[in-house]
């Protein structure tokens, strides 16, 4: 259905377009499964299988769009789906319940965890105050590392809310449980936990914030550039936060590495095979305009000399008009 009129412009606003609210419902409704399944898996595995999106979203431009189908888009669809296997098959599962007292004494509480999430926001508060103003208009490197290294967060802060969240949902709320020594009541290991609404405010700040440099670096920036640099930046930091905080690799055998490292190349690469070669976009998606030439800039007038005050002003001025005056008869 196109919503455009025969002078190019749109006829109705977005909002008043059912199509658009569908797909806006869509979007929500597959964040929200995205973030529901770091309580089923490790992070280091869902962030990888988000390039499933990449395929998904090949199939949709070949069949509705009608955009040409390539070799390199075979190639990078057998290389995401190959990737994905080999990063589920090796990174185990992690057996603990993560409930409130477990995250904040075994996880968040180690030395390296939060020692990384210092850090991380370290490395946050330098790219505002130092790297953004200097270079984020020279380098799409610099928003979408910001913006990942923020995501990296939200995936932390996911990983727990979910994990609470799935559990609250499961029983903790049909009676009390025993955690070591202790007895909690009902749902308070989860939902009537401090921790929890602690975490779930974390992701929405850090979300959202996320959300406006990803903006700010596609208005800037083609999306043929953006997309799959950012995958793998926030791929990257994700793996990395997620095994840092929820200690994910520990115990894995040089073999497992060996495949997960595998097929996290698979899996990027895959997504730069698909998403190169299309033509760059414009920056700020739209047409660069033309510099003015030199013919259309006016000619500047010289300035009157320093010191002479209005008067030599007036008297440039005079010169100027008799000596214009005079022309047509000059031969």
């Amino acid at each position: 259905m196109r919503n455009e009129g025969a002078d190019g412009k749109p006829v109705k606003g977005m909002l008043k377009l059912p199509l658009w609210w569908l797909g806006l419902l869509l979007n929500v409704g597959g964040e929200l499964g995205n973030m529901l399944a770091y309580g089923f898996a490790p992070a280091s595995v869902v962030a990888p299988v988000g390039s499933v999106g990449v395929v998904a979203n090949e199939v949709i431009a070949v069949l509705f769009l009608k955009e040409p189908f390539r070799w390199r888009d075979a190639a990078g669809l057998v290389a995401i789906v190959g990737g994905v296997v080999l990063i589920i098959v090796a990174v185990p599962e992690d057996p603990v319940d993560l409930n409130a007292v477990v995250l904040q004494r075994e996880y968040y509480a180690r030395p390296a965890a939060y020692g990384y999430l210092i850090g991380l926001w370290c490395a946050v508060v330098l790219f505002l105050v130092h790297v953004e103003p200097r270079y984020a208009q020279k380098s799409v490197l610099v928003w979408l590392l910001l913006c990942s290294m923020i995501s990296s967060t939200t995936v932390i802060a996911a990983r727990g809310f979910s994990s609470m969240l799935t559990q609250a949902v499961g029983g903790d709320c049909a009676g009390a449980h025993c955690v070591g020594d202790e007895l909690f009541p009902p749902c308070r290991l989860t939902l009537a936990h401090y921790l929890f609404w602690v975490l779930l405010a974390i992701i929405v700040t850090t979300a959202i914030w996320s959300a406006y440099f990803l903006n700010r670096a596609m208005m800037i920036f083609g999306n043929t550039e953006v997309v799959p640099v950012y995958y793998c930046t926030f791929t990257l930091a994700s793996i990395v936060g997620g095994g840092v905080v929820y200690r994910e690799f520990s115990g894995m055998p040089w073999q497992q590495w060996l495949q997960f490292l595998a097929g996290v190349a698979l899996a990027l690469g895959g997504v730069l095979a698909i998403t190169s070669g299309r033509g760059k976009s414009a920056r700020g998606g739209g047409a660069v305009l033309p510099e003015p030439s030199e013919q259309e800039q006016p000619a500047e007038l010289p300035a009157p000399e320093a010191g002479r005050g209005r008067r030599a002003e007036r008297v440039a001025r005079a010169r100027a008009h008799n000596q214009a005056a005079r022309r047509p008869f000059a031969r």
